[in-house]
């Protein structure tokens, strides 16, 4: 059976006051504007890039601040009923620490809805690791992209979730929203003995800091248009983007470099003199080929997120880079089956 550890509990306290009640639960007093007085942002995406939106089932200014992690390994999911037809990007996860200087790594998954009785079933995505720190009561909202094209059709439900491993530090804990007027969204959690419903144990929470971004292919703008952060290429029929982030900074979208040609760009994150990435969109739609391709090469081992829209055939590829890690290069040749 799945054990968890409530970490908060809202209420109208005028200050905050942890008191630890044993090794391995504490409670957590803050009044109802918490977003403010725990510095809590919505998301960690300043901002998405302008194909993806932003599903949040919990709200950050009078949610209670919440738990949970298991005893060992804990994963976390919320439903998400799609919209419309879809590719789902992003799962951001917000998570709070109770210690100075918490670290560790964080997984993004996506599990299909076909498990007993709806419940998460079949895994469809993962993510590669990825880093996160926070600051002591502090809560940081760590954007983690989905590689690839994970499509989810109108109306099928998905669960979105999040993995750490707690003993890399047991004092750290994903947020939670126990307010009244935040409705209640299907949520489950699993220690390694299968999912369980979190509110067998905390009835009390309604949501928890998991979004969901996503690509909602009937709206995806069919023009692209260049400026400082979107590059158009191949007779301007593929919107590119790219986000970026260090170890204790903030999400920033990647700059273009005023250079290039048709097929051709390049980006930059800090320096305007420093360029970071060349990207291409190549014309392969010969055969044997058939293809749209994308290649490229970054010189960096930051964290990035780069997005690539066809605007035409209104479908989109991810390609992720860890913090930390020396970014490879990429020639996909397999990337837009969209031709001609």
């Amino acid at each position: 059976m799945m054990t968890f550890r409530l970490a908060a509990a809202l209420c109208f306290a005028a200050t905050v006051a942890i008191a630890p009640a044993s090794s391995e639960s504490f409670s957590i007093a803050i009044d109802p504007g918490f977003g403010q007085s725990f510095g809590l942002t919505p998301r960690a995406i300043a901002p998405p890039t302008s194909d993806e939106t932003v599903s949040s089932p919990w709200n950050i200014a009078t949610g209670g601040v919440g738990w949970v992690d298991t005893v060992t390994e804990g994963t976390y999911a919320t439903a998400f009923d799609a919209p419309g037809d879809l590719i789902l990007t992003r799962v951001v996860a917000c998570s709070l620490a109770v210690d100075p200087d918490v670290t560790g790594e964080v997984t993004g998954l996506v599990y299909d809805s076909d498990g007993p009785g709806g419940t998460p079933g079949t895994l469809l995505a993962q993510s590669e690791p990825r880093v996160l720190q926070t600051v002591m009561l502090q809560s940081l909202c760590t954007s983690i992209a989905i590689p690839g094209a994970l499509e989810v059709p109108s109306g099928h439900r998905v669960y979105p979730a999040v993995q750490w491993d707690a003993t890399q530090d047991p004092d750290f804990f994903l947020v939670s929203d126990s307010d009244a007027g935040t409705p209640q969204s299907p949520i489950f959690g699993n220690g390694g003995g299968g999912w369980n419903d979190v509110r067998t144990t905390f009835p009390e929470i309604n949501a928890l800091a998991i979004e969901t971004v996503y690509v909602d292919l009937d709206q995806i703008d069919r023009t692209c248009t260049p400026n400082a952060t979107t590059m158009c290429l191949n007779n301007e029929r593929f919107r590119v983007q790219i986000d970026h982030r260090r170890v204790n900074d903030n999400r920033a979208p990647g700059q273009v470099v005023p250079l290039g040609s048709d097929d051709s760009g390049l980006f930059y994150f800090f320096d305007p003199a420093n360029w970071e990435m060349l990207i291409k969109v190549l014309k392969a739609c010969g055969p044997p080929f058939d293809k749209y391709w994308v290649f490229y090469a970054a010189t960096t081992n930051v964290e990035f997120n780069l997005l690539v829209t066809d605007t035409e055939a209104q479908t989109v590829r991810m390609y992720t880079n860890p913090l930390g890690q020396t970014a490879p290069t990429i020639t996909d040749t397999s990337a837009f089956a969209t031709c001609p």
